[in-house]
């Protein structure tokens, strides 16, 4: 049944096929439709993620006549637009980073949704809300461990299932990480300091764990394309990632393998957000209503490996054993304290260089 599941799959890739459209609109919203503008800016990331919510947001489109304008960028540079505009916003919705969704409701530029507009927010999960009805994420990944399969056979190394396996003596010398310029690397900073006894906040335990195993690295290596190219040529056997970017490595070269251990691995995620005095809000919050329907979130699972937020989402059984999906293997995994890393990161970035650099 897998292989036919895999087949089929396969077949639809090359034909093209996503997960079928979402409905913009209930039946008990037509009123709501009314009285929203005819046109909002959406601020998100470029990229393939990019390309993907593009497509999403084309259907909103069909379905309302609201125009869609997205305004692409750093999620980081999109956030101080964000603030600077704040007594004249031009941005309606924005996907908050994992750290600025906190930062933002800190600092007070998001509205709360209301969920008789953002009616599916009764359907998502607790994980993922953010506190105060501030924002809705958009899905779930997890940070875990790619790796070159063919490799680990040939060499008759046991497949990773726990993050003691990244140390493996029979891997040393071929294991790489991001610099602290990638925030998945920080997220693993930060979930080592967690399995270390330490407060995130803080992330000295998880540096000097790393620091002491330094002589088992290949190289750390700065950008996403350079690891993925070591990995692919067997320069290198594995690395840490997160899955919402590893699994489709894994779908273009089945030497490579992702895997999420159990024992703690850290969540991560985006999240909708409306930006307070939003020229749009109703439209806005229609279009993240949308955003979070079953069908609109399972087809997220599908063409972004991410897993879905509301609960009422329907996978087949492939695909819920790539991403994060259902209540009970979603409760294995770890949700830090971002804000409390996002207002580290300094600390994160110096520590690093004093300690990995030298």
């Amino acid at each position: 049944m897998r292989i036919k599941n895999l087949v089929l799959s396969a077949i639809l890739v090359l034909l093209g096929a996503t997960a079928p459209r979402a409905q913009s609109i209930s039946a008990d919203q037509p009123d709501l439709l009314k009285q929203a503008g005819k046109a909002l800016v959406f601020a998100a990331p470029g990229g393939d993620l990019g390309k993907i919510l593009k497509a999403l947001l084309a259907d909103f489109t069909k379905d309302t006549g609201i125009k869609v304008n997205y305004l692409e960028g750093p999620l980081l540079d999109l956030y101080g637009r964000v603030k600077a505009e704040r007594n004249r916003p031009s941005i309606d919705v924005y996907v908050a980073s994992s750290v600025t969704e906190v930062k933002g409701i800190q600092e007070g530029v998001y509205q709360p949704l209301d969920p008789k507009i953002v009616t599916h927010m009764s359907e998502v999960l607790p994980v993922g809300l953010a506190a105060g009805g501030f924002g809705v994420r958009m899905g779930l990944t997890s940070l875990g461990i790619i790796y070159n399969r063919k490799l680990y056979e040939q060499n008759h190394i046991p497949a990773p299932t726990s993050w003691d396996d990244v140390w493996n003596p029979a891997v040393s010398g071929h294991v790489i990480l991001g610099d602290t310029t990638s925030f998945y690397t920080v997220l693993y900073i930060a979930s080592l300091t967690k399995r270390l006894g330490g407060d995130v906040a803080n992330p000295a335990p998880g540096v000097d764990f790393l620091a002491a195993h330094r002589s088992n690295l290949l190289a750390v290596v700065r950008t996403y394309p350079e690891r993925m190219q070591m990995l692919n040529s067997g320069q290198a056997w594995l690395t840490v990632d997160v899955g919402m970017s590893s699994v489709p490595e894994t779908r273009k070269n089945p030497d490579l393998a992702f895997v999420s251990p159990d024992q703690g691995s850290a969540l991560f995620w985006n999240c909708y957000t409306v930006v307070k005095g939003a020229p749009n809000p109703i439209g806005a919050q229609l279009l993240i209503n949308y955003l979070i329907s079953p069908l609109a979130q399972a087809r997220l699972a599908h063409d972004a490996f991410m897993g879905p937020v509301n609960g009422q989402t329907k996978l087949d059984a492939d695909l819920a054993a790539a991403v994060p999906y259902g209540a009970e293997r979603i409760g294995k995994l770890m949700a830090l304290d971002n804000g409390a890393i996002g207002e580290a990161l300094g600390k994160y970035r110096e520590l690093w260089d004093a300690k990995m650099t030298r």
